[in-house]
């Protein structure tokens, strides 16, 4: 009862249509963050290119790319997010038994261990890309400076389509919840790709 109180009061503030636009802006803020990074993936010479622009003819449709390719992006996952969360919320409110049946489900083996530290993976994306942000920002900085940036991009993509993924099946399967090995896989990948990104980088530094 403790656990289904917790969740209720945490998602209060996101309930309505106040608490829509709240959560929306967290989506919107992450999508300005990531611009940089999805600037650069689709031209790496774009920040040359707009330094030797005219800023006033080059800010529209550099603010476009950043809105199509990224801002949109991360809007929609929070559409998405928001209304799976505000049906729980709802559930737990006028229907507390059902809610139960389907969180009291066990889970496969060690997978709940799995699904921990997938779900988690886009705060620890964040992170890394915050602390190697400023290598990147170095003037002349080398190509492999950005290479956390992309690999921790796919990874908060990652970690993104995987939590949609366990909540629509969540709510269509009653047996054991569990994360397909092809998941586990993946995820065993794209952290190794963040982990050697972050080693080019280091031994460039001390290079």
């Amino acid at each position: 009862m403790k656990k289904q109180l917790s969740k209720i009061v945490r998602w209060e503030k996101y309930s309505g249509i106040v608490g829509f636009y709240k959560f929306l802006f967290i989506f919107f803020v992450l999508g300005i963050f990531f611009s940089p990074v999805v600037l650069h993936l689709l031209n790496p010479n774009i920040w040359e290119q707009l330094k030797n622009s005219d800023f006033s003819k080059s800010i529209i449709p550099v603010v476009f790319l950043c809105f199509t390719f990224s801002i949109l992006p991360f809007l929609i996952v929070g559409i998405i997010l928001w209304f799976k969360k505000n049906k729980e919320y709802k559930l737990l409110l006028t229907n507390e038994e059902k809610y139960k049946d389907i969180e009291s489900r066990n889970w496969r083996g060690n997978d709940k261990i799995w699904d921990k530290a997938i779900t988690y993976s886009p705060s620890i994306s964040i992170l890394i890309a915050l602390l190697t942000l400023p290598f990147l920002l170095v003037h002349n900085a080398p190509i492999q400076n950005s290479f956390p940036l992309y690999s921790c991009a796919i990874l908060l993509l990652f970690g993104t389509l995987y939590s949609l993924y366990q909540s629509f099946y969540s709510n269509i399967y009653n047996d054991k919840l569990f994360v397909p090995n092809f998941l586990k896989i993946l995820f065993i990948i794209v952290l190794l790709l963040v982990v050697l990104s972050v080693v080019i980088v280091l031994i460039g530094i001390e290079n």
